[in-house]
């Protein structure tokens, strides 16, 4: 699908290499799906870690409704929520940030705070083990 495009794989990239690309993206998409284009059905996304990377590093995500994705990508603050499957959506969405860069820098920027605010290891680890601690008092 890439024959003729100015489209670049890369498959070996260091935690370096991906700030970077991260951090000078427009936006970064992440088009999880239920059922894939041979109409398998998947589990979707069920984290985001891609989403969670693109946030840290200050660049707004679009992401479908599937899976945890949700949970990550807080709709017209972070970034953007979209249909699973939806093209037109999609376009929608990148059109609107690439036509309103202060309100790309702004989610990014969001997405950043929400990151280190809610998904450090810290915060994550103190949630887990409250969660662990009040499973146990019942």
């Amino acid at each position: 699908m890439a024959h003729g495009k100015t489209v670049q794989f890369v498959t070996q990239a260091s935690e370096a290499d991906l700030v970077r690309e991260y951090a000078s993206a427009l936006v970064t998409v992440v088009p999880s799906v239920y059922r894939d284009v041979y109409g398998t059905l998947t589990s979707g996304e069920l984290l985001g870690l891609v989403a969670l990377e693109s946030m840290a590093c200050g660049t707004p995500v679009i992401a479908t409704r599937c899976g945890g994705l949700p949970e990550v990508v807080e709709d017209g603050v972070t970034g953007f929520l979209i249909p699973p499957n939806d093209s037109a959506a999609l376009g929608e969405r990148i059109r609107f940030l690439l036509e309103r860069p202060q309100a790309a820098s702004a989610m990014g920027e969001a997405g950043r705070e929400r990151v280190l605010r809610e998904f450090a290891w810290g915060h994550v680890a103190a949630r887990c083990l409250n969660v662990y601690r009040h499973s146990f008092e019942l």
